[in-house]
């Protein structure tokens, strides 16, 4: 990873980083064990008509609206 991080830190060309990110995710998703280096799942189930969730956390609950 650390080898395609230095590449797409030095190419310019969109259409080449495409393909860097490309391959820098296949590498990541590759890697179970990077898996959580990189993304910290942290799930809030609510119903679509639920509104005003702000990420993850549920700080902003008071400011939730449910639709419909």
């Amino acid at each position: 990873m650390d080898g395609i991080l230095d590449r797409l830190n030095a190419t310019i060309d969109p259409n080449a980083r495409v393909g860097l990110q490309r391959d820098l995710l296949r590498e990541q998703l590759g890697d179970v064990a990077a898996i959580l280096l990189y993304w910290n799942p942290e799930p809030v189930p609510a119903l679509k008509s639920v509104t005003g969730i702000k990420g993850a956390a549920t700080w902003n609950f008071y400011e939730w609206d449910k639709q419909g």
